[in-house]
């Protein structure tokens, strides 16, 4: 009997994708810019956040991969 795999495929378009102000330490860069990042995917509630970096995209990238991991997006 042949064995099921499940594949998923998800990309950031998937996502909405929110980004806003980190705010605390970290200088004048963090007050200005929105370089904190949000990823949700709805279908499936699992949701990402990264604030660590300086850069807008290295945090989405980050947030992305915390969605990935969280337990609900598991099945």
């Amino acid at each position: 009997m042949a064995e099921r795999q499940l594949v998923l495929s998800v990309t950031i378009h998937d996502c909405e994708v929110q980004t806003f102000r980190s705010g605390g330490k970290g200088g004048q860069n963090q007050n200005k810019r929105d370089t904190g990042v949000r990823v949700i995917h709805h279908p499936s509630g699992a949701r990402g956040e990264s604030r660590e970096q300086r850069s807008q995209l290295q945090n989405k990238r980050t947030a992305f991969k915390k969605m990935v991991d969280s337990g609900a997006f598991r099945i």
